[in-house]
């Protein structure tokens, strides 16, 4: 029902604006709770269910915006995911530009499914990766023809069917994750797939210092030969005072010493970046291979 404005200091707006002051100092011990759970703003992205299915989960929050949601006992990093079914979707998003990099992250990690009917919690369901391979394996299939796709969504069916639920609203308490999918191995797997972007980040690093560098250099370069030619000039100019031509020459020296020193910068930054690619290729060669053995023992 739409809402009606009262007049205002009418008993309605009194009654209102003593709930909302009531309500709020609930929602800022809510607030206090989230934040040692790792989240600093129950109100953005989805905080207050998060931090209802963490807490139910028995996890904490990863920080950041970019990698996973939660992180178990272990050191297991989880997706969470969530949907309300009031909507009537078939399925729960995932990335709205999922590629290649992304679909790696996803096969690294356990998933939750929360099911809200609004606000309401209804019904946890937890499904290992492998559980969820036929879906990646579509998409990765997809991904050879196409740079990313747009928000693929993973079937709620498929949940239900291949997950645990490990809650259903009226249960006391919630079976613990840990019972039902052990994620020991999945810490060394995470740990991997970590190492690899740590070495693609340092190669983009080490691109970015070579062309600093490599710029400098440019620079320099031209500014020496413009030097020299203005002490060939007063050089051969009788009237030119010693003073400047003495001047020109001692700032060339130091231009000249600061062209050697960016070169030796130089040359060591290329050769950073020539072990950074080498380091690169080892990480995801044990990446692959830890994924490998991970897809053939753990289920």
């Amino acid at each position: 029902m739409a809402h009606t404005i009262p007049s205002y200091m009418s008993p309605e707006y009194v009654t209102d604006k003593t709930s909302v002051d009531i309500l709020w100092k609930q929602l800022q011990t809510l607030q206090d709770l989230a934040e040692s759970y790792g989240i600093e703003n129950i109100f953005q992205d989805n905080g207050a269910e998060i931090l209802e299915q963490l807490v139910y989960l028995n996890m904490k929050a990863v920080p950041g915006r970019e990698g996973n949601d939660g992180c178990d006992i272990n050191g297991c990093e989880w997706e969470m995911k969530s949907i309300d079914i009031s909507r009537g979707s078939s399925g729960v998003t995932t990335n709205h530009h999922l590629n290649a990099a992304i679909l790696e992250k996803y096969e690294t990690v356990p998933w939750s499914f929360a099911f809200y009917d609004r606000i309401d919690l209804q019904e946890i369901y937890i499904v290992s990766n492998n559980q969820l391979k036929d879906i990646f394996d579509e998409w990765r299939e997809d991904l050879k023809h196409e740079k990313d796709k747009n928000n693929p969504k993973i079937p709620i069916s498929e949940i239900k069917k291949k997950g645990f639920c490990i809650y259903r609203k009226g249960d006391q308490f919630p079976i613990d994750p840990m019972t039902k999918i052990d994620t020991t191995p999945y810490v060394t797997l995470q740990k991997k797939y970590k190492e690899k972007l740590q070495r693609e980040q340092d190669i983009t690093r080490n691109e970015r210092i070579e062309r600093t560098l490599s710029k400098k250099k440019d620079k320099y370069e031209k500014e020496i030969t413009e030097l020299k030619k203005k002490c060939k000039d007063l050089s051969k100019n009788l009237s030119s005072s010693p003073k400047e031509l003495s001047s020109l020459k001692r700032s060339l020296m130091r231009k000249e010493a600061t062209l050697a020193s960016t070169k030796t910068k130089l040359k060591d930054a290329k050769k950073a970046l020539i072990k950074s690619k080498k380091d690169y290729e080892l990480s995801c060669k044990t990446f692959s291979k830890e994924l490998a053995n991970f897809r053939k023992n753990c289920k």
